[in-house]
């Protein structure tokens, strides 16, 4: 077992001595349907819940005595993420609507000054300067820098009104956008993963069909979610 295989298994145990049902989605299920593993270049472990039955600030308890730090993204609300030295952990909250199961996240409008006030948003919003992930390229690792310093110097000089407007003004640059299901589908059956014990779809192929495209077998490291899923719903 390796090392993002026992992060997996530290966030199901933590989850499971808690009474919380949850199951594996997104990139993790496509993973370990597909190839038998998580997949070396997802950064995150994907776990589902159902929203109407998870107390979020339950989790973000039981996650921070573990000795995880929470990562917060600007206008992020079906998720809470994880800091971990290797995969990070995402707790995805589904909402039942009539037949549908649905998950939605944040993303930013096209346009470079939209993607910027939102950006700007996400720096000035965050609790741990930490959890900033940089560019590996050199200069666009400076550039990105520059703009993290002039951020967090605004954010001192400016006024709460001109903070308010800014925050005003990136919410209105976000749609909310995420995956949808039937509700047939979001029933479950437990594998075994590696002596780890999940919950995964019952019809798992039709679930990654559905997101992934007909093609779901075939690895795409270029895959964008809010752009390349076939289920997608807006908020």
């Amino acid at each position: 077992m390796n090392k993002d295989d026992e992060i997996l298994k530290i966030a199901c145990k933590l989850l499971k001595d808690n009474n919380i049902n949850f199951w594996v989605c997104h990139g993790t299920l496509l993973g370990i349907i597909r190839e038998g593993r998580l997949l070396p270049w997802d950064k995150d472990i994907d776990l589902g819940v159902w929203g109407h039955e998870t107390d979020r600030a339950n989790i973000a308890r039981i996650f921070e005595s573990a000795g995880y730090k929470q990562e917060f993204f600007f206008a992020d609300v079906d998720s809470l993420h994880f800091r971990s030295k290797y995969k990070n952990i995402d707790i995805n909250f589904f909402k039942k609507t009539h037949k549908i199961g649905s998950w939605q996240g944040a993303i930013a409008n096209e346009g470079f000054l939209k993607k910027l006030i939102v950006h700007f948003a996400h720096i000035v919003h965050m609790r741990n300067l930490r959890n900033i992930e940089f560019p590996k390229n050199f200069f666009k690792k400076f550039f990105y820098l520059l703009f993290i310093v002039s951020t967090l110097i605004l954010k001192t000089i400016l006024s709460n009104s001109l903070k308010i407007k800014i925050n005003n003004s990136a919410l209105s640059c976000i749609t909310y956008i995420g995956y949808s299901y039937p509700i047939n589908l979001l029933r479950f059956r437990e594998i075994n993963y590696k002596g780890i014990f999940l919950q995964v779809p019952i019809d798992s192929e039709k679930c990654l069909e559905l997101t992934y495209g007909p093609n779901w077998r075939v690895p795409k490291k270029d895959y964008v979610w809010h752009k390349d899923a076939s289920n997608l719903i807006k908020g």
